[in-house]
């Protein structure tokens, strides 16, 4: 009797979704290339409205794993909170929307090699484990960075401020902090450990940076996160 087609295993079926979405993302950012300015990010809002390549990818057909996490299923991509860097290779910046109807963030480039930065962030948990052990948690936090090959790669897109553009608009980054973390008895009006995490990650990323020989540092390269109520970085 003829055989049957057998069906891919799930995680089979997964991993093709995601490499059928990588490449869908990366004819997108072929398609803007030449465009100049608005233009990118209006085309970029239209084809993942469904118009021109292929169909739309407002709402996916299939849940498709987080392409980096996979834990946590992805259901489609909100075009107007997506845009196009000003930048020469155009890296997309794409704002997926997950099953508890959460936004995921992420940087989706073509044309620069992501490895290098992979191996970085590797290198960082690695030292931040090394710390704790030995009991020294300097509130370290990364994002995630995934090469997909030579040329394309993913990036966790985390919100943050240049510490030039707070010192502009505030008097001092101990004023900015104070407005996320306010303690109207803490040092300068913040908490404690508000104060403790911003003067201990600066201190661990000093030391790392050092080490791995990143330079070109300067206050429109060093960012502020504030993930929490009382945990700036």
């Amino acid at each position: 009797p003829p055989r049957s087609t057998p069906k891919p295993s799930s995680a089979a079926s997964d991993v093709y979704k995601r490499q059928v979405l990588i490449e869908r993302l990366t004819s997108i950012t072929v398609d803007i290339m030449n465009l100049r300015g608005a233009r990118k990010i209006e085309r970029l809002r239209a084809i993942l409205n469904g118009q021109g390549i292929g169909t739309e990818l407002t709402y996916f057909t299939h849940n498709i794993p987080h392409l980096l996490d996979p834990l946590i299923s992805l259901t489609g991509i909100n075009s107007e909170e997506s845009f196009v860097f000003k930048s020469a290779l155009s890296p997309l910046k794409l704002t997926f929307r997950d099953v508890n109807n959460e936004t995921q963030n992420v940087i989706f480039k073509r044309g620069d090699d992501c490895r290098q930065d992979q191996l970085c962030v590797q290198l960082i948990q690695l030292i931040d484990k090394l710390w704790k052990r030995e009991n020294l948690d300097l509130r370290l936090t990364t994002y995630r960075v995934l090469a997909t090959s030579t040329e394309v790669g993913l990036i966790e897109f985390v919100k943050s401020s240049a510490i030039a553009d707070i010192l502009k608009e505030h008097d001092s980054l101990r004023a900015y902090i104070a407005i996320h973390n306010p303690d109207p008895k803490g040092p300068g009006g913040c908490t404690i450990q508000s104060i403790q995490n911003f003067v201990k990650s600066c201190a661990g990323y000093s030391v790392i940076t050092y080490l791995l020989g990143v330079g070109d540092r300067h206050l429109d390269l060093s960012l502020i996160h504030i993930s929490e109520p009382t945990r700036p970085y």
